[in-house]
């Protein structure tokens, strides 16, 4: 059986697809669907929305796409002559009909892996996916028509993908210098070619979202209550930042600095203690390379030990957060 078929089964209560490539707006639906069958119980939660038919349960790990006769036929009237074709025929409103012939298997079922090679553009149908190709779509234009929806095609990835609506607006109010294209020539193009895929993406939003869960706090044990922490002074395009990180619950920070006087470290290390103290937290030592050796620990806050490597040492806590800092920025 292949994966490109799609089954009509009079057995399922559920709509299922196994093949990605039908389904647009893959999605978390929020819930689990349990679908049981001879094989046992398989679940899902993503959904999917089938071109011209509605939402389907999307299931990568099955062995067929499935649409259900029991919900079919709620949208579409479905008629079965075994006399006469012996094949479930799905009349959809524009006249047209969906004809699920029986393999060698018993199933009955729609390839519709001959309609997907080399498409680009969808029809919207009431039920299932019809393709048509970049060339039968031409062969409807003659070759100037042709030549001018590709040219407006070729300049709307020009100037930036703008939607549809965006471009024929563009090109109506003559806000592109001698613009060689028409509104005809974009609606040919986009009749030919179908939607830009560049514009798409990054434009789908989610339809649903989960419901947001409050996160549960946990209690921070009583020995890191008593924070260790590493500090040294990062660069971005010369723009100095004093970055720290704790040991234990690896709590880091980063200030802009004006400068790299003491007074301006004293200050952005008093401001984030504040924060430690705030949460029930006390800083106890701080440690630091050579270039801080020279500082005041009076200056920084009462009960503070400032320990101070070797010459010629890093602190590696430090170092390793910067290096996450700079890359994940």
């Amino acid at each position: 059986m292949s994966t490109n078929w799609i089954l009509l089964d009079n057995q399922s209560t559920v709509d299922v697809f196994q093949n990605r490539r039908f389904l647009t707006n893959i999605r978390d639906s929020g819930k689990t669907m349990k679908i049981h069958c001879n094989a046992g119980t398989a679940t899902t939660r993503l959904i999917g929305d089938l071109p011209g038919y509605g939402e389907v349960w999307f299931h990568p790990k099955g062995i067929a796409n499935i649409l259900s006769l029991s919900k079919v036929k709620e949208k579409h009237r479905v008629t079965f002559d075994s006399a006469n074709g012996n094949k479930f025929m799905v009349h959809k409103d524009d006249g047209s009909v969906r004809i699920f012939a029986e393999s060698r298997q018993g199933l009955y079922y729609y390839d519709a892996g001959n309609d997907r090679k080399d498409t680009v553009k969808t029809k919207k149908t009431k039920i299932g996916t019809t393709f048509n190709t970049v060339d039968e779509n031409k062969g409807k234009y003659s070759r100037r028509d042709v030549a001018r929806a590709t040219l407006a095609r070729k300049l709307q990835r020009t100037i930036g993908r703008p939607s549809l609506r965006k471009y024929i607006d563009v090109v109506e109010r003559n806000l592109l210098p001698n613009c060689p294209v028409t509104k005809q020539d974009i609606i040919t193009a986009e009749n030919i070619f179908g939607p830009d895929l560049g514009i798409r993406k990054g434009k789908t939003v989610r339809k649903k979202s989960e419901q947001v869960r409050i996160p549960q706090t946990v209690p921070v044990p009583k020995m890191y209550r008593k924070v260790v922490m590493a500090m040294d002074v990062m660069y971005i395009n010369d723009i100095p930042f004093l970055v720290t990180i704790s040991r234990n619950i690896q709590f880091g920070s980063a200030q802009a600095l004006p400068n790299e006087t003491y007074k301006s470290i004293y200050a952005a290390l008093q401001k984030i203690i504040k924060v430690y103290s705030h949460y029930g937290f006390t800083v106890t030592h701080i440690l630091g390379d050579g270039q801080f050796e020279k500082m005041d620990t009076s200056k920084i806050w009462a009960g503070v030990t400032l320990n101070i490597v070797t010459n010629n040492e890093h602190v590696p806590e430090v170092e390793r957060y910067i290096r996450t800092v700079k890359e994940r920025t």
